[in-house]
């Protein structure tokens, strides 16, 4: 069980990636998945499926450049900020 972790995902639009998204909550974890755009109507049913097999587990879609040092910095410290851990 992950319950207390939280888990920052890359590629949630590939299916890989939202495989994983769907398995950490399955098993509590919070998730971050961090998107290269802004979280549109095409991210929303990602959010959607998962707080329908898991509703009390959080997914939050976060806007990031992966190829981006500074983006990547705040992506961990906004995740820390929130969650503290």
């Amino acid at each position: 069980m992950q319950y207390g972790f939280v888990c920052i995902v890359t590629g949630a639009t590939h299916p890989i990636g939202r495989a994983v998204v769907h398995e950490l909550a399955a098993h509590g974890a919070a998730v971050v998945y961090a998107c290269s755009s802004e979280p549109t109507n095409n991210f929303t049913s990602l959010v959607d499926e998962v707080k329908a097999a898991n509703p009390s587990t959080k997914v939050i879609g976060y806007p990031f450049k992966l190829a981006d040092e500074q983006g990547t910095l705040a992506l961990i410290d906004d995740v820390l900020n929130a969650w503290g851990r």
